[in-house]
């Protein structure tokens, strides 16, 4: 099953859940979520103190432009 097929029955499955969300609600659950995959996958361990941004071909940023990239297409 594709990756943006799994995001949306989960969603559905989220959302029902919840009961019936407003768009508003959406949206705000939305944007932690993207800014928790970019902190978690944008930037990479420098010196095992402060994290750099993501140099490319870096497995994080493979990860992080599969899981985002249907989203503006």
């Amino acid at each position: 099953m594709p990756i943006s097929r799994s995001r949306d029955l989960f969603r559905e499955s989220f959302y029902h859940a919840m009961g019936k969300a407003s768009e508003e609600q959406k949206e705000l659950i939305e944007v932690p979520r993207l800014v928790g995959l970019f902190l978690d996958n944008g930037f990479e361990w420098s010196d095992a103190v402060i994290k750099a941004p993501t140099s490319e071909g870096y497995g994080n940023l493979r990860y992080l432009e599969a899981v985002t990239l249907t989203l503006w297409a």
